[in-house]
């Protein structure tokens, strides 16, 4: 049936039943005028038609009612979704953002992860052995007899040997193991020229107005970016752009001061896209209902 021919029957129905009132209340009044009754017919008639139209009206109002706050939940919900939906938009943004300079806080790390010092080379096998770090996040250990060995080296028998070339045990040992696991990660075959990229794109993490604004701005990467500049950029002025990073010029000590201060940055932003997902899995939640 179209919206035409509706509103025509609705027409009809309400000429019909205006007529058919009338006409009972003309009945009403002409009975009441021919016997003389004393209890008006028509005074008992209005007054049911009256509780009749009350009813219905009462009835018409509830249900206007009902669909009143169908639809305001129904704009709720419509809310919620554009507002969730929004969110997660936003947060995807910064996610990329923050991953962009997690990914560039790893090459940086790895670049000097050939230079560290033994102790610290001691130390990063030992935390793979325990599980403490992920094997394959900076090195892959696929000798896990050796590893399982050179683990259980007391770190004083390491310190003793901290000076010494690496030809004198246990130096010697986790040299090869350790170097010899370098290579097993895709972050290790990038050139130093692709290390400066990565470190200046990291160094403007300040100048991020999206990561400012969004309240991701954090004065302890800022912090640890500072702290390690200086080591960073001599040992990128001193090695070729061509060179694997990992042979890049800078002495134990400072590798060892990077490598940690970048540590700290990845762990920071990590937690910060971990946080990220957990807004964005809360809201996607939001977008369904029924």
């Amino acid at each position: 049936m179209t919206d035409k021919e509706k509103y025509e029957l609705k027409l009809f129905s309400i000429i019909f039943l205006s007529i058919l009132v009338i006409f009972l209340i003309s009945t009403c009044v002409w009975i009441d005028i021919g016997n003389k009754n004393t209890d008006s017919v028509t005074i008992v008639f209005l007054t049911g038609l009256n509780v009749v139209i009350m009813s219905i009206l009462t009835y018409l109002l509830l249900e206007t009612s009902k669909k009143s706050n169908e639809t305001n939940e129904l704009l709720v919900k419509h809310t919620i979704h554009v507002h969730s939906a929004s969110v997660i938009d936003k947060n995807f943004i910064l996610i990329t953002k923050l991953d962009n300079y997690l990914r560039s806080a790893r090459m940086i790390k790895q670049m000097v992860i050939n230079q560290l010092s033994i102790p610290k080379k001691h130390e990063i096998l030992k935390d793979i052995y325990s599980e403490k770090r992920r094997n394959g996040e900076d090195i892959y250990v696929f000798n896990t007899v050796e590893l399982n060995r050179i683990s259980k080296i007391d770190d004083m028998a390491v310190l003793k040997y901290y000076n010494c070339p690496p030809s004198d045990e246990p130096g010697k040992s986790i040299e090869n193991l350790f170097f010899g696991s370098i290579f097993n990660t895709t972050k290790s075959h990038y050139s130093i020229a692709e290390a400066k990229e990565s470190w200046n794109f990291l160094i403007n993490f300040s100048n991020e107005h999206d990561l400012i604004s969004g309240r991701f701005y954090s004065n302890y990467i800022q912090g640890n970016l500072n702290l390690s500049k200086r080591f960073v950029e001599e040992a990128l002025t001193l090695s070729r752009d061509d060179d694997n990073l990992i042979y890049s010029f800078i002495n134990s000590d400072r590798a060892d001061a990077v490598f940690n201060f970048m540590d700290l940055i990845i762990v920071k932003l990590e937690n910060q896209i971990n946080d990220l997902y957990k807004v964005n899995d809360h809201h996607s939640k939001r977008l369904y209902f029924d």
